[in-house]
């Protein structure tokens, strides 16, 4: 069951491309009990037939992705982000995606009922990877069931834990997937190190030594939705996941995962974004370009009602 929150129009970023003001609807649906908070934008002008679901990472997120501008740690304050401001990097995704005509869902695993994570994400209660995945389906599901929705044109956009697990949950309503700093999305599985060589990897896949896995952590392994669908994998060249890289680059010129874009920034972590020291920055707009080119480029089309062909 789901409730709908309030209507807000946000205009930041979207009169300026010359689109219109998009329509935000603020939401809640139940799991198990508790209620989880969901953001469903509806673009100015509807250009595609195709919604786009987004996927936090980590074992805790909220519906923004927010990255704190500090947090408290053995009394003191450190800080996190190069402006000295929280970043709302999902926010970011959907408003340029709702410029391009893309509806775009975003939802949290923080429930309400979880208030200090509701007032700073970086303290919510994290969840175990199978309850997580079995969430991620429940937030699937409520998408599907949005206003103008086509359930069986779902394209999921996960970042690092949530690229695996938009993996995992894809079905054949799925119909692609982008993966941003992407773990445990290649035939490697271990978590990266220093000390793994990328290219003495792929060599080892591509003589058989290293066998396309059939599950990870009680699921299909994610490396295998990658096979059926058109996917896009981006990483940030400074974040050590990108090991996945020249595993998921083989796939492709192998034709394993004919439909598989891959694609390295220089200089970018693993939140895609710039850095300073210790200190991040929000999301890279050339990467938030890349992934709306790459839908429009896939996705970029609307179906017209059986009546009007």
């Amino acid at each position: 069951m789901r409730t709908l929150l309030l209507i807000v129009i946000g205009a930041i970023g979207v009169i300026a491309s010359g689109c219109g003001v998009p329509r935000v609807v603020d939401g809640v649906f139940e799991h198990t009990g508790k209620h989880y908070p969901t953001r469903f934008t509806h673009p100015a002008q509807v250009k595609s037939d195709t919604t786009v679901v987004l996927m936090g990472g980590g074992f805790g997120f909220d519906e923004h992705w927010t990255t704190p501008a500090s947090y408290a740690f053995e009394g003191r304050i450190v800080q996190v982000t190069i402006d000295g401001v929280d970043y709302h990097d999902a926010d970011t995704i959907a408003r340029g995606l709702a410029a391009r005509g893309f509806r775009v869902y975003q939802w949290s695993s923080i429930p309400l009922e979880d208030e200090q994570g509701r007032a700073n994400p970086a303290l919510g209660r994290g969840i175990p990877y199978p309850e997580l995945r079995a969430l991620s389906r429940a937030a699937l599901a409520d998408a599907r069931a949005m206003e103008g929705v086509d359930a069986s044109r779902i394209v999921l956009v996960g970042h690092s834990l949530g690229a695996a697990r938009a993996c995992q949950i894809a079905d054949e309503g799925v119909i692609g997937l982008v993966l941003l700093a992407g773990a445990y999305v290649s035939p490697f599985l271990d978590a990266p190190s220093e000390q793994i060589n990328g290219d003495e990897l792929t060599r080892q896949f591509a003589a058989g030594d290293l066998a396309m896995p059939a599950t990870w952590q009680g699921g299909p392994a994610p490396v295998r939705a990658l096979t059926s669908r058109p996917a896009l994998a981006l990483f940030g060249a400074n974040d050590l996941i990108t090991i996945h890289a020249p595993l998921l680059e083989h796939l492709a010129q192998q034709g394993i995962a004919p439909h598989l874009q891959v694609h390295v920034y220089p200089g970018l972590n693993h939140q895609l974004a710039r850095e300073s020291g210790d200190l991040t920055g929000p999301i890279e707009p050339q990467v938030v370009e890349r992934i709306g080119d790459w839908l429009e480029a896939h996705f970029g089309r609307r179906e017209e009602p059986p009546a009007m062909r």
